[in-house]
């Protein structure tokens, strides 16, 4: 299983770039500043002042312009040489994201991954990740492998380990490196 979002393909910046101009184009007159990835929370959270319906539709440009931008996302190349590799042995690998939709198709046939897997899972954001994909899954003897930035996700899967003995977290994903010698 693996994550999309700076797991599988490196997406801050087009992410930010996209959100500062969906910002700037429904509040010409609001500075932004990023530290870090910009998210739907963390605009509510920076910009409280801002209705609901304000929210949605910077959020509604912003996964509008991001197409604009998507070629300076860049993939984690060592991790899909590995996954690569897996399918070649008949592994099954499952995306599992919060990403809408048709951002995450996007990526993949920017990057030529469709593929790649052989199930997407998109899971709400209202949601942790792993718990829910382990709800759609057959269960397996086999050993599940995680691959995913964010540490708090992890953890709830690891919280799964108490009934799957088989899984494995994998965070350290930069690091990651990849032999052609299987």
């Amino acid at each position: 299983m693996s994550d999309l979002d700076n797991t599988l393909i490196f997406t801050d910046l087009a992410n930010n770039l996209a959100y500062i101009n969906a910002i700037a184009s429904v509040f010409p007159d609001m500075a932004v500043h990023a530290h870090g990835r910009l998210t739907q929370d963390s605009i509510c959270q920076n910009f409280a002042h801002l209705t609901e319906q304000q929210i949605q539709k910077i959020v509604f440009t912003k996964q509008k312009l991001f197409s604009q931008y998507v070629h300076l996302t860049q993939p984690n190349t060592p991790l899909i040489a590995l996954f690569k590799q897996l399918v070649e042995f008949d592994t099954q690998i499952i995306l599992v994201t919060h990403c809408h939709t048709q951002r995450a198709e996007l990526l993949l046939r920017h990057f030529k991954l469709e593929t790649l897997f052989s199930q997407t899972l998109y899971i709400p954001k209202t949601n942790f990740k792993y718990p829910n994909a382990f709800l759609s899954i057959p269960q397996t003897e086999r050993p599940i492998f995680i691959f995913d930035d964010d540490i708090v996700e992890l953890q709830q899967a690891s919280a799964q380990k108490t009934t799957l003995k088989n899984v494995f977290l994998v965070n350290n994903i930069e690091k990651i490196q990849c032999s052609t010698d299987l």
